[in-house]
C-alpha cells in the first residue's frame, strides 16, 4: 500500500513539473496563445495565436523566444502571402527577427548598427541605431527630444507618443509624418532602454504603405532583445 502510495505521488510530482515546464495558456499582444516555455522563461517549439472569438490567427516556431523558419498568419502579410519566413538577426548587443526577404546591412558606423528594408515600389527600410543616455532627461523627454532634433524632410509633426515595454525593457513608441521629395512618408520609431545605452529602432514606409506594414514593423519592434 505504502510503495502505491509513492508512485502515485511521484507520478503526480511528474505532471505538475511537466505542467510548469510544457505547454501554457498565455497572452502576447492581447491575443491568447499556446506554446511552450522553457525552463529560462523563453518561447520555444510551436505556438499558435487565437483571437477573442478562439480562431487561429497565427502559427508558427519560436527560438529560445525569436520567431524562426515560417509563419502563418490569419490575415495577409505585406508579401501578399499568409506566411513571413523570419530570421534571427543576432550581435553582440542585441537580436531581433526580421523576414528572411528582407536586405539587412549589419553596419560599422558608430552610432547606426543595423539597417534594413524591403525592395518593393513603396519602400519601406528601417534602421537601428545607439543613443547615449542622458542623466538629466527621462526617456520621454529624450524621445522627444530626438523627434525635434529630426532635420529630414518637411512639414515634419507628430501624431502620438506613449509608454511601452519591450521584453522586459522600458521604450518610448512615438508615430510620426513628414513630407520627402513631395511624398508623405510615415515614420514609426521605438527608444528602448537598455542597462548601459538606449536603441533607437526606426521604421519608414510611404503613406500609402501604412496599413500593409504597420503589422510587420510591430513585429520587429517587440522582436527586440539585449544580448
Amino acid at each position: 500500500m505504502m510503495k502505491k502510495i509513492i508512485n502515485v505521488k511521484i507520478i503526480l510530482l511528474v505532471l505538475i513539473a511537466f505542467g510548469f515546464q510544457g505547454c501554457n495558456n498565455s497572452k502576447m499582444n492581447g491575443q491568447n496563445s499556446i506554446g511552450e516555455f522553457s525552463s529560462t522563461n523563453q518561447r520555444i517549439g510551436d505556438w499558435k495565436y487565437f483571437d477573442k472569438n478562439g480562431d487561429l490567427t497565427a502559427r508558427g516556431k519560436y527560438v529560445d523566444g525569436q520567431k524562426e523558419g515560417e509563419w502563418w498568419y490569419k490575415e495577409q502579410t505585406y508579401n501578399g502571402s499568409n506566411n513571413v519566413n523570419w530570421n534571427i538577426n543576432s550581435n553582440n548587443l542585441f537580436k531581433l527577427n526580421l523576414p528572411a526577404d528582407w536586405e539587412v546591412e549589419n553596419r560599422k558606423d558608430p552610432l547606426v548598427i543595423l539597417s534594413f528594408n524591403y525592395p518593393d515600389s513603396i519602400s519601406p527600410t528601417g534602421n537601428v541605431t545607439l543613443i547615449e543616455k542622458d542623466r538629466n532627461l527621462s526617456l520621454k523627454e529624450l524621445a522627444k527630444f530626438h523627434i525635434s532634433q529630426n532635420t529630414l524632410g518637411e512639414n515634419h509633426r507628430t501624431t502620438k507618443v506613449e509608454e511601452i515595454q519591450i521584453n522586459g525593457l522600458n521604450a518610448i513608441y512615438s508615430q510620426q509624418f513628414m513630407e520627402y521629395n513631395g511624398e508623405e512618408i510615415f515614420i514609426e520609431q521605438y527608444l528602448v532602454e537598455a542597462p548601459n545605452r538606449n536603441y533607437l529602432l526606426s521604421f519608414f514606409v510611404r503613406k500609402n504603405g501604412i496599413n500593409i506594414y504597420h503589422k510587420i514593423f510591430t513585429e520587429v519592434a517587440y522582436s527586440f532583445k539585449i544580448e
